[in-house]
């Protein structure tokens, strides 16, 4: 999996990002940090904790979670975002679970554009996802 050394930086109040975080109070707390802007294929990455991750991909995009992010405290997010048209999959690394929806199974999906997930530490390699999300990659 390609790894992004260059990363961009969004601005959190230009046009899409305003309003598709405006109206979720969940994210108030990601207003203060930049977003990432993600080009390609992603590792969640301990750096990521309490970040967005906007994918602005022109082809598919998929983000992995792999195991042994023990940077991140239990209680830590990150957002992951589909910016772009390209469809955008969640997938959890060897060793991880995720803990999903009534109704919600893998291969995980963003449901649309402007759609973000969150994704909460539970556990050691344990995440809890939530809020746009579509079962079939």
């Amino acid at each position: 999996m390609a790894k992004i050394d260059d990363v961009d930086r969004i601005d959190l109040n230009g046009p899409g990002l305003d309003k598709a975080l405006a109206r979720t109070r969940d994210y108030a707390d990601l207003m203060s940090v930049n977003a990432d802007q993600l080009l390609a294929n992603y590792s969640i990455q301990a750096t990521d904790s309490n970040k967005l991750l906007m994918c602005k991909a022109a082809a598919a995009t998929i983000v992995t979670v792999p195991a042994g992010l023990n940077d991140f405290t239990t209680g830590a997010a990150v957002c992951i975002g589909r910016y772009g048209n390209a469809t955008v999959t969640i997938t959890p690394g060897a060793g991880v679970t995720f803990e999903l929806p009534q109704g919600v199974a893998q291969p995980l999906t963003i449901n649309s554009r402007y759609g973000v997930v969150r994704m909460t530490k539970l556990a050691p390699d344990r995440w809890l996802l939530r809020d746009a999300l579509t079962a079939g990659g």
